[in-house]
């Protein structure tokens, strides 16, 4: 499973070769995504939809709207949610199960850790 923050570029690698951004001509299973956030913070649903849109832009998903109602609520929990019950894509699978927060605990840090390190 791959936890993401992700941030897709063009950009160059330190050793200087192009890596595309579009998705893969073929792929034999869909990545797994996950979602880690340390707890809430007003621009984190903000920043989920914007990966989404750019995943739409660059080929990884198909295009779908995203309900205004999703970043008004500032939820990052029901925005996973939906997404991994409507968005649709060849290459990635939000997983239903794969939304983690720690509530900025660093009890439920550690147990969020541990959870997601089992996987």
């Amino acid at each position: 499973m791959i936890l993401v923050i992700l941030l897709i570029s063009t950009g160059v690698a330190a050793d200087k070769k192009n890596y595309p951004s579009s998705p893969p001509a073929q792929i034999s299973k869909k990545w797994r995504i996950g979602y880690l956030e340390g707890g809430y913070y007003k621009d984190y649903p903000k920043v989920l939809i914007a990966t989404v849109e750019g995943l739409i832009r660059l080929g990884w998903i198909e295009n779908i709207a995203i309900p205004p109602q999703m970043e008004k609520e500032g939820n990052t929990a029901k925005l996973w949610s939906w997404m991994a019950s409507d968005v649709k894509s060849k290459y990635l699978e939000f997983a239903a199960d794969a939304h983690y927060s720690a509530d900025w605990k660093n009890d439920l840090r550690d147990q969020t850790k541990k959870r997601v390190l089992k996987r």
